[in-house]
C-alpha cells in the first residue's frame, strides 16, 4: 500500500544525509550575518551615524584608518555571505537561445555601470539634468515599470486558463496579479500618480513630503529606498541563488516563480551603484558581497559563459571603485542612486519576460520542464 507521506519522509532523510554539504555554507552565513549586525550597531553607536544616514553634503570618501577598518570588516562579512550563497556545483550548459538572452541581459546591466562612470567623470551637469523628472533616465525607469506592469497583468489573465502552480492555497493567477498590483503601485509612485505629467499643485495633505510631491515614498525616502533595494536584491539575486535548496527542502512549486542562478549572477551589477549610500553599512556590505559572488561564480559557469562573467566582474570592480573615488565630481550625488533604480527596473522587466515565457509554456505541456527555464 502506498504511503502518502513516504515522499515527504524521503526528502527529510535526504536533507539530513546531505547535511554535511551545506553545513559550511550555514556556518559562513551565520558569521556573515553576525558580523553585519555588529557593524551596523557599531556604526550607529560609536560613529554617531544613523543606520540609514547618507553622506551630506557629497564629499570625497574618507579613507582614514577608522573608515578603512570598517570597510575591511564589511568586506569580511560580505565574503562570508558570498561563500554561503555561491553554488557548490558547476552550472550546466544552456540552450543557445537562452545564452543569447542572458548575454543581452548582462550587457545591459554592465552598460548601466559603464554609463554611470562615464557620466560621473566627464559629464556631471548632463548627468544631473537627465536624472530629473521627465528626462531620459527617469523616463526610462517609468517606461520599464509600465511595460513590466502590462506584461504581468497580461500574464495574470493568461494564467486563468493555463493554471500556473498555486502556493499555500493561493492560485497562480492571484499570485501574479499581486505582483502586477505591486508593480503598478511602483509605477504610480514614480510618476507621483500623474503629477509629473499633468503638473498639478501638491495638495496640503502632502505638505510633509520631502520633495513636495503627491506620493508616499518621499515622506520617508531613505526607509522606502532601503525596502525597495533590498526586496529587489532578495527577489532577483538571493532567491535565485538558493533556488535549488528551496525546491529540494521546502516547496517545489516555488521553482516556477524563482528564476535560475544565472539570473541572479547577471543581476549583480545593481548592487554596485551605491555612492551616495556609502555611509550606510548594509549597502556597503551588499556592494562588496556582489563583487565576491561574481568572482566566485566565474568558474561555476560553463566555459562558454565564463567570458561574460569575467567582463561583468571587470566592469563591476573597476567601475564601482572609480565611482567611489571620483564621485565627488557629482553635483548632487543622488544621480548614481537613480542609475541603481534603473538597473532594478531592467531586472524587473527581464523577470516579467521570464515569467511570461514560463506561463506560455504551460499550454504546451502539462508540467513545465524546469531545465528549459534555466
Amino acid at each position: 500500500m502506498c504511503d502518502p507521506f513516504m515522499a515527504e519522509r524521503n526528502i527529510l532523510r535526504l536533507s539530513f544525509e546531505e547535511g554535511d554539504l551545506y553545513t559550511p555554507r550555514l556556518i559562513a552565513l551565520s558569521y556573515g550575518l553576525l558580523l553585519s549586525v555588529t557593524l551596523v550597531i557599531f556604526s550607529s553607536i560609536s560613529l554617531d551615524r544613523g543606520v540609514l544616514e547618507k553622506i551630506s553634503p557629497i564629499l570625497p570618501m574618507d579613507f582614514g584608518l577608522l573608515e578603512t577598518s570598517v570597510s575591511s570588516l564589511c568586506a569580511l562579512a560580505a565574503f562570508f555571505l558570498a561563500l554561503a550563497l555561491t553554488p557548490n556545483s558547476q552550472l550546466e550548459e544552456i540552450r543557445p537561445a537562452h545564452f543569447r538572452c542572458y548575454a543581452a541581459y548582462a550587457a545591459v546591466m554592465s552598460s548601466i555601470v559603464v554609463a554611470t562612470l562615464t557620466l560621473t567623470v566627464f559629464f556631471p551637469s548632463f548627468f544631473l539634468y537627465h536624472v530629473k523628472e521627465l528626462r531620459i533616465i527617469s523616463l526610462s525607469q517609468e517606461l520599464l515599470l509600465l511595460a513590466s506592469g502590462i506584461i504581468l497583468t497580461k500574464i495574470a489573465i493568461d494564467a486563468l486558463k493555463r493554471r500556473p502552480p498555486s502556493l499555500f492555497g493561493v492560485p497562480g493567477y492571484c499570485l501574479i496579479l499581486i505582483m502586477s498590483f505591486a508593480v503598478w503601485i511602483l509605477f504610480l509612485e514614480e510618476i507621483s500618480y500623474g503629477q509629473h505629467i499633468i503638473g498639478w499643485s501638491t495638495p496640503a495633505i502632502f505638505d510633509g513630503n520631502i520633495q513636495f510631491e503627491t506620493n508616499i515614498h518621499n515622506f520617508h525616502t531613505n526607509k522606502f529606498e532601503f525596502i525597495y533595494y533590498n526586496v529587489a536584491m532578495a527577489v532577483f539575486i538571493i532567491l535565485p541563488f538558493i533556488r535549488q535548496e528551496i525546491g529540494r527542502y521546502f516547496l517545489k512549486k516555488t521553482l516556477f516563480y524563482i528564476p535560475s542562478v544565472r539570473f541572479g549572477v547577471y543581476s549583480l551589477p545593481m548592487l554596485c551603484l551605491f555612492y551616495e549610500s556609502w555611509t550606510i553599512i548594509p549597502y556597503r556590505i551588499e556592494w562588496i558581497f556582489g563583487m565576491f559572488v561574481l568572482i566566485l561564480c566565474l568558474y561555476k559557469l560553463p566555459s562558454g559563459e565564463r567570458f561574460i562573467a569575467q567582463g561583468m566582474s571587470a566592469v563591476y570592480v573597476i567601475g564601482s571603485c572609480l565611482i567611489l573615488v571620483l564621485g565627488a565630481n557629482l553635483i548632487d550625488g543622488y544621480e548614481v542612486e537613480e542609475m541603481r533604480e534603473l538597473a532594478i527596473c531592467v531586472s524587473l522587466f527581464a523577470y516579467s519576460l521570464w515569467l511570461a515565457n514560463g506561463v506560455k509554456a504551460r499550454s504546451e505541456r502539462p508540467e513545465p520542464d524546469e531545465a528549459l527555464r534555466s
